[in-house]
């Protein structure tokens, strides 16, 4: 039994992103471009590099208004996704009402909405949750429907 599971705690290590933190000059120029059009005149709070799957990205964190925000962007400088903190309980009936019945002693302790590419429209929450005292992360899309990676489904 430990064999199976020091099996499967590796293979999904291997898989795991990487994430560091690094300088803003250490970032590829075209990173920095997009970053800066994004952020505009906002302090980068931190930078990380994240390597997952062969695939490395870069996120910056930024403050705009005292709402943390991230983007996250390729080292070409294309732009991948911007996050933006958001109170619970400005959370969407369909978001809260997916969270209910995923775990229905659960309460939103985090929410952060994903913005794919950029764009205006919300593409995916990641929320965090607390229920029994342990916290969980769940991404649901828009329409309440709970998936695995906001990243890798359609909006």
């Amino acid at each position: 039994m430990r064999v199976a599971a020091l099996v499967v705690f590796l293979a999904s290590s291997a898989v795991a992103a990487r994430e560091e933190k690094m300088s803003w000059a250490a970032l590829p120029s075209a990173a920095q471009e997009t970053i800066r059009r994004v952020a505009g005149a906002s302090r980068i709070v931190e930078v990380e590099k994240q390597v997952a799957g062969g695939v490395t990205t870069y996120e910056a964190e930024y403050n705009v208004a005292g709402v943390e925000h991230s983007v996250r962007v390729g080292a070409g400088g294309e732009l991948i996704e911007v996050e933006r903190e958001m109170d619970p309980a400005r959370l969407p009936i369909e978001i809260r009402d997916a969270v209910r019945k995923a775990l229905p002693l659960g309460s939103v302790r985090e929410a952060e909405e994903i913005h794919a590419g950029g764009g205006e429209a919300v593409s995916c929450y990641e929320l965090e949750v607390e229920e029994r005292g342990r916290r969980k992360e769940l991404k649901v899309r828009p329409s309440g429907e709970i998936v695995e990676d906001c990243a890798r489904t359609k909006p």
